[in-house]
């Protein structure tokens, strides 16, 4: 079966249930026969459920071997399971990572596989590389700008894609950007080399490198102010940053608009995508393009 609606005929199954060695793969398969992708199925053998890959007209190109499986990314490999140890095998079935790990996440990040071991937290490697950095995190999200934020010993940081530290573990929590007019989060990870950030419940914005893009709450510097919002306002990375109702700052691909500076009053107009700012007697206007950028209004 594919999903909840492809099955295959019993006549497709004629083959012996190997024992563990060579994964079983049709023979004559060829590059023509993956070209457009390849879907998971399964099927019971001996009374357990198997799960194999055929292509897009229904041929069986790797028969039911594995007890699970992902799905096949973009760079033509997939995570698949035997007996509770994942690896990860390409398109003719040749298996590019024994099956040693506890975990392998879906869909690499800028070629880094995520990878776990219960005994020793999660760790990436890069396939096409062959580079590799040791499980040792306890938590991590994923590759964004040459970056990672990854947690150890408590606390979250950020390491590059040798593993050296980028950004030092400081922080209580890195956390997700929010997706615009949803209630959908982006994977963890640096946006447009930004990621936000608390540490004793004060939110702030760093980049890549560490740097604080907009302070934290004040409470590192004894005042109590907090960010009560840090959302994306369109799918293009702007993102808005609001303090008991009232705006503290735009952040663009252009930089940071207002940063540091709270208005009296915000609004935003989701149709005509304008976003005004009011200080005192000043009104600021600005529209938000296509590619994400606020643009001043007259």
């Amino acid at each position: 079966m594919v999903g909840d609606d492809w099955y295959i005929s019993p006549e497709q199954l004629n083959f012996t249930m190997p024992e563990y060695g060579s994964i079983p793969v049709t023979a004559g398969i060829n590059e023509n026969d993956i070209v457009d992708g390849l879907y998971s199925y399964y099927e019971y053998v001996d009374g357990r459920k198997y799960y194999g890959f055929m292509n897009i007209s229904g041929k069986i190109i790797i028969e039911p071997y594995f007890s699970e499986v992902g799905v096949f990314s973009e760079d033509g490999r997939c995570p698949v399971c035997l007996d509770r140890k994942w690896g990860i095998i390409d398109k003719f079935g040749k298996l590019v990572v024994s099956f040693e790990f506890d975990e392998i996440r879906n869909n690499p990040s800028e070629g880094f596989w995520t990878c776990y071991l219960h005994d020793r937290g999660y760790g990436f490697l890069n396939l096409d590389t062959g580079s590799s950095i040791a499980c040792q995190y306890s938590s991590c999200g994923i590759f964004s700008d040459g970056v990672v934020p990854v947690q150890k010993d408590g606390y979250w940081g950020a390491i590059d894609i040798e593993g050296n530290t980028a950004v030092e573990f400081l922080y209580d929590e890195m956390l997700h950007w929010q997706i615009p007019f949803s209630y959908e989060e982006h994977e963890l990870a640096f946006v447009n080399g930004l990621i936000p950030v608390m540490v004793n419940g004060a939110k702030g914005v760093i980049d890549s490198a560490g740097n604080y893009m907009l302070p934290m709450d004040k409470v590192l510097t004894g005042d109590v102010e907090k960010y009560d919002k840090i959302s994306f306002l369109d799918s293009n990375d702007s993102a808005v940053i609001v303090f008991d109702g009232v705006f503290y700052g735009l952040n663009t691909k252009d930089g940071l608009v207002g940063s540091g500076i709270a208005y009296n009053k915000i609004s935003y107009d989701d149709g005509s995508r304008i976003c005004i700012m009011e200080l005192g007697a000043t009104t600021e206007k600005y529209r938000l393009g296509p590619d994400g950028t606020a643009n001043a209004l007259k």
